[in-house]
């Protein structure tokens, strides 16, 4: 069979949430749609699921999401029928009910409508992956609609594939890649020299990124005899009003000096890597995590990362070179760890150049649109000399 023909109307519509939203896949789009741009191929974005205004008012957002989501249907449908030129469909859904329901629907649609599809799973939930690999019928559904033999798959982590492949996915239809970072952004100052070590977790502040461990190994070495040797502070937005609050009573109770352990809020661009670049080691001791930006981020940044083995954090984290694997929701493991780091703080800092770059080779944004173009091209059937990914 002869290649098809790319147009150069040719569009890939992706679909997640409102590119002003809060969160890792909203932060990756819109640095994918900035440095995508091909003569021959063209990416547009079609919004899904809650808006932003909702983002702090969970009971709203869940009274109007089924009515909002809809007429977001009514959209898609629209838009499909009348815009032939889009023949790719990219969904970004997570391994969590919610997004697989309201993503299943978009790929019974895009059939409908004959369109290539491109399956991006952003986020995972180990119990729904249990549930799918227990239940005979979830398991024959979700293969049915999630990993036929004409959509492309895309995972953030080894592990991730593996798990597919055992509920049937086809190894060469399921790619591994990761989130990106801007290596323009980056900021490589790492002037910190002796005590205190900086640590700093930026992410979301939930239960889920282990931050009330953390704060438990705090409370531990600020009674210690090293207490002197660090400094945390805490970047980011809470899941939920009052909950940094409730954080800084558990603080205030066990005597912890605010400037000790600091809440910074929400930073971005600018801000955000001069954190990185101010500080020299960075913690995110999650419970689960899919390829999180934070740390692809300061790993660009030349820190030495400490995070649990989660997600594709197993992959990208090399022990005794760019940082150290600990247990889930273990205080003691994280205590432990950091002390260890006191002795050898400096040839930790005289790394952080190599680790910079060796990241920067692997996640810089132009290197993934370059991977979604040669797979854009390949599902259109222009032809690539041999290149792997």
């Amino acid at each position: 069979m002869s290649p098809k023909t790319i147009e150069v109307s040719t569009v890939v519509l992706i679909i997640t949430n409102q590119l002003t939203h809060e969160g890792g896949v909203v932060s990756y789009y819109n640095l994918f749609f900035k440095y995508f741009h091909y003569d021959d191929l063209k990416v547009k974005h079609f919004t899904i699921g809650s808006r932003t205004r909702w983002f702090y008012y969970p009971f709203i957002k869940r009274v109007l999401y089924p009515i909002v989501y809809f007429f977001d249907l009514i959209r898609f449908i629209r838009i499909l029928n009348k815009q032939k030129d889009i023949k790719i469909i990219q969904l970004n859904p997570s391994l969590i009910p919610v997004p697989l329901i309201r993503d299943a629907l978009l790929i019974l649609i895009s059939k409908l409508f004959n369109r290539n599809i491109i399956v991006f799973f952003r986020g995972w939930r180990t119990q729904t992956y249990r549930s799918l690999i227990n239940c005979n019928v979830l398991r024959f559904l979700f293969r049915k609609i999630y990993l036929g033999a004409n959509i492309t798959v895309f995972v953030l982590a080894k592990s991730f594939k593996t798990a597919l492949i055992n509920l049937g996915g086809l190894s060469d239809k399921i790619k591994v890649t990761t989130t990106a970072i801007d290596k323009n952004d980056v900021i490589l100052m790492g002037g910190n020299i002796g005590l205190p070590i900086r640590v700093l977790f930026l992410g979301r502040i939930q239960p889920e990124k282990g931050i009330e461990a953390l704060i438990e190994s705090v409370t531990v070495i600020y009674n210690s005899s090293v207490a002197d040797s660090f400094k945390f502070s805490i970047a980011g937005h809470e899941y939920k009003t009052g909950y940094i609050n409730s954080l800084m009573q558990i603080l205030e109770i066990k005597d912890i000096p605010e400037d000790y352990f600091s809440f910074l809020g929400r930073k971005e661009g600018h801000d955000k890597y001069m954190l990185y670049s101010n500080n020299d080691i960075f913690i995110l001791p999650s419970q689960s995590e899919g390829c999180p930006n934070s740390v692809i981020e300061a790993l660009s940044s030349g820190m030495y990362c400490i995070t649990t083995n989660v997600g594709a954090l197993n992959d990208i984290i090399i022990p005794g070179f760019n940082g150290k694997h600990i247990p889930i929701d273990d205080p003691e493991s994280i205590q432990k760890e950091l002390i260890s780091l006191v002795p050898i703080i400096e040839e930790i800092r005289s790394l952080r150049n190599k680790i910079s770059l060796n990241s920067l080779a692997k996640f810089d944004i132009r290197i993934i649109t370059e991977l979604f173009k040669h797979t854009y091209d390949e599902i259109l059937g222009k032809n690539h000399s041999d290149r792997s990914y």
